[in-house]
C-alpha cells in the first residue's frame, strides 16, 4: 500500500514526517473512545466510571431588528411570552439531547436552567443554559442541544412581528 494523503494532519518538514499510512489512522481512530478501530463509530461503555456531580453551561446570542427587540422585551409578540416559550424548548431540547445526537447517552438530569439577558445596544439576546447530573457521563452535550432549541424558539415565536426580519 502506498502513502496517502490526509489534508488534516501537519506534516513536519525535518525529520521522521508525521506521514500517515491507513494503519496508522486506524491505530489513532481506535485512541478515541467513539471510534473503533476500524473507524467506525460506537457508544462509548461507561459502567466502569464512577458516579460524580457534573455540570456544564453553553452560551448562544440572536440578534434581531428594533422592532423584534422591543415586542420581545415589552411582551408585545402577537405570539405571547417568547422568552418564555424559549425557555420550555431550551429545557425541553436538553432532556431530549440522546434522541437528537447520535451515541449519546441518556443522562438523568437533575437541573436545567435557562436564562436570558437583553443588550438594546445590539438589540440581541443572550440565551444561557446550565444542566447538571449525578452520573458517569457529562452533560455538555446537553447544555449544547438547550441553547440552539431557544434560540430558534425565540425566533419563530418572533418573526410574525414584523416583515422586515
Amino acid at each position: 500500500m502506498g502513502e496517502q494523503s490526509f489534508p488534516c494532519v501537519k506534516r513536519k518538514k525535518s525529520g521522521n514526517p508525521e506521514n500517515k499510512t491507513e494503519i496508522e489512522r486506524r491505530r489513532q481512530m481506535a485512541e478515541f473512545t467513539h471510534f473503533k478501530k476500524d473507524g467506525s463509530a460506537v457508544m462509548v461503555d461507561v459502567h466502569e466510571k464512577p458516579d460524580t456531580y457534573r455540570a456544564a453551561s453553553a452560551t448562544g446570542t440572536i440578534q434581531v431588528s428594533p422592532e423584534v427587540f422591543a415586542a420581545v422585551r415589552d411582551h408585545t409578540a402577537k405570539k405571547g411570552d417568547v422568552l418564555g416559550v424559549a425557555r420550555l424548548a431550551g429545557i425541553m431540547g436538553a432532556k431530549k439531547n440522546a434522541e437528537l445526537i447520535p451515541l449519546c447517552h441518556i443522562v438523568p438530569l437533575t437541573n436545567c436552567e435557562v436564562t436570558f439577558t437583553t443588550d438594546e445596544n445590539t438589540n440581541s439576546i443572550t440565551a444561557v443554559c446550565t444542566t447538571s447530573c449525578v452520573g458517569k457521563t457529562g452533560v455538555e452535550m446537553e447544555a449544547l442541544t438547550g441553547v440552539p432549541q431557544r434560540c430558534s424558539r425565540s425566533t419563530i415565536c418572533a418573526r410574525r412581528w414584523t416583515a422586515a426580519w
